[in-house]
């Protein structure tokens, strides 16, 4: 629901909700959702991060194929946006796609 809500009222309207999700501790963190959380705190929480960085660390977790791929999908949303997160969004699914292909 928060992608929803960001996609529609802009990252501003909805840091803040961001910001409690990907900062409070995770009961399982080995699950792919809370990894990815590493990911999005980059892009979204921490301007001051290298995202092409991010995603590698993203990608040396070891994740499957398919669900990098999966994961891809929210980078795309992310990126239909206007904004600085957006142009984040849009150069880490650049790195990831680019380490993806054959």
């Amino acid at each position: 629901m928060i992608t929803l809500d960001t996609m529609e009222s802009g990252l501003a309207a909805c840091a803040q909700q961001w910001a409690s999700l990907l900062s409070s501790p995770v009961e399982v963190p080995a699950d792919d959702a809370t990894r990815f959380f590493g990911l999005f705190r980059a892009l979204l929480l921490e301007p001051e991060r290298d995202v092409a960085e991010a995603a590698e660390m993203f990608l040396a977790e070891g994740w499957n194929p398919d669900a990098v791929r999966e994961r891809l999908h929210y980078l795309t949303e992310l990126s239909s946006a206007s904004d600085e997160p957006a142009d984040r969004a849009r150069r880490c699914h650049q790195v990831i796609a680019r380490r993806m292909s054959p």
